[in-house]
């Protein structure tokens, strides 16, 4: 059975297929590979960029499963910048799909295994940052991090979308970390219930 971890990282991959099924539906298959010249950069981008990242934090999940012996390295430099995914909606679907797939092998024993981590720390230089890490830290990142830059495609969608058709087909928190859904949900809430006893009161 999925855990809760990798449910929750399900639906944050989940809403990027909702975005591409509706911009299939709504045939913006150009818009997904067109810079938006406030952002300077694509869906398409932002998509492979997110799942590059699910990628390589299921890599090092995954692989550790097959191995006894050292830790499983996740490097996120590692990324397929310009390929299909970036530029083609049907691509995009695909990998997403796969990835998900990917999540439910993944176990409660194997979010608790530890794993190592590394990260270029600046442009001029190749060098790398190596760090300790586990598995549930590094694919809810994955998951937070997707979430960011799908905040990042609502802006861009904004550029492309003059209808405004395809943001409204969009769910409210879509690009919104579940913090900030549920601090807009206590708060919408205790907004209501002071108005219905605010119109108790007065009747």
């Amino acid at each position: 059975m999925p855990t809760k971890l990798v449910e929750a990282s399900r639906r944050v991959l989940m809403q990027k297929q909702l975005l591409l099924s509706t911009m299939e539906r709504l045939g913006c298959y150009e818009a997904y590979a067109t810079k938006c010249p406030v952002v300077g950069s694509t869906i398409g981008g932002h998509v492979r960029h997110a799942l590059d990242h699910y990628d390589r934090a299921l890599d090092g999940i995954l692989s550790k499963a097959k191995t006894s012996s050292s830790l499983s390295l996740v490097d996120y430099d590692t990324r397929l910048r310009g390929g299909d995914v970036e530029k083609d909606l049907s691509s995009a679907v695909e990998a997403i799909l796969n990835c998900s797939e990917r999540l439910g092998s993944i176990t409660e024993e194997m979010l608790a295994r530890p794993m190592q981590v590394q990260f270029n720390l600046s442009g001029n230089d190749d060098s790398k940052f190596l760090f300790e890490s586990y598995a549930a830290r590094e694919l809810w990142f994955a998951a937070h991090h997707s979430i960011h830059h799908q905040a990042m495609i609502k802006l861009i969608i904004q550029c492309h979308d003059e209808k405004k058709t395809l943001a409204q087909a969009l769910p409210r928190d879509f690009g919104m970390a579940p913090s900030t859904v549920l601090h807009n949900n206590t708060s919408n809430n205790a907004a209501s219930a002071s108005a219905s006893g605010a119109a108790s009161s007065s009747g």
